[in-house]
C-alpha cells in the first residue's frame, strides 16, 4: 500500500516502488488502475522484468478535487 499523507488540491506526490523478480525467467507486467485514474500517473504502465532483476516504478499522486479517503483507497492490480 502507498500512503500519500495529506496532500493539497494541485499538489503533486511522488512515491517508488520496486518490482523485484528473484526468478529464472523474464517476466512481463501491466498495472490496471481503477478509480482515480486521472489522478494517478504511473511510470513505467507496463513492461518487462527481467529475470534476477529489479524495476523501480514511479507513482504520482495530484488529486484536482478534494477526497477524503477512510479506510478507503483506489487499487492498482499487478
Amino acid at each position: 500500500m502507498l500512503n500519500f499523507d495529506d496532500i493539497y488540491v494541485r499538489e503533486k506526490r511522488v512515491k517508488r516502488l520496486v518490482i523485484t523478480n528473484d526468478g529464472d525467467f523474464n517476466f512481463d507486467f501491466a498495472i490496471k488502475k481503477s478509480a482515480l485514474a486521472s489522478m494517478i500517473h504511473i511510470k513505467p504502465e507496463n513492461g518487462t522484468v527481467r529475470k534476477h532483476e529489479k524495476l523501480e516504478v514511479e507513482v504520482t499522486f495530484s488529486p484536482t478535487t478534494e477526497l477524503r479517503f477512510k479506510g478507503k483507497g483506489s487499487r492498482l492490480s499487478l
